[in-house]
């Protein structure tokens, strides 16, 4: 009925192995980048803000975001 070759078992494996690198790559670099400038700006606003409102001063962890946040609030 059908003239589709049959493909064999190796070959859909590469297949769908290179559909989901195409796919999460870009998602991967994506968040890498977002990751870095979110750490760059921290690093760049958190020492002008001061120690009674700077949340690290307060909590055993960091805080990611919060002089971007600061950044875009002024």
């Amino acid at each position: 009925m059908s003239d589709a070759p049959k493909t064999s078992g190796m070959t859909r494996l590469r297949n769908y192995f290179l559909t989901g690198f195409v796919v999460c790559a870009p998602l991967a670099i994506t968040a890498y980048i977002a990751w870095s400038l979110i750490g760059w700006v921290d690093s760049w606003v958190k020492p002008y803000i001061p120690a009674r409102y700077n949340p690290d001063t307060y909590l055993p962890f960091p805080v990611p975001g919060f002089g971007l946040i600061v950044a875009l609030v002024l």
